[in-house]
């Protein structure tokens, strides 16, 4: 965890996060209404939570 994190949770008095262990899914495809497609990454938790 890098010390802006560490700084944001105390001054938030945010609970530590329950695992840094992540997965990140880079460049999903989001369609708009207007015909644009826009890139996403998604991070969720590798424990096998996954939308």
């Amino acid at each position: 965890m890098h010390l802006n994190s560490h700084i944001t949770q105390y001054l938030q008095k945010l609970p530590p996060p329950q695992t840094r262990d992540l997965a990140v899914e880079r460049d999903l495809p989001v369609p708009m209404r207007d015909g644009a497609v826009l890139l996403a990454d998604r991070w969720s938790p590798e424990s096998g939570v996954r939308w």
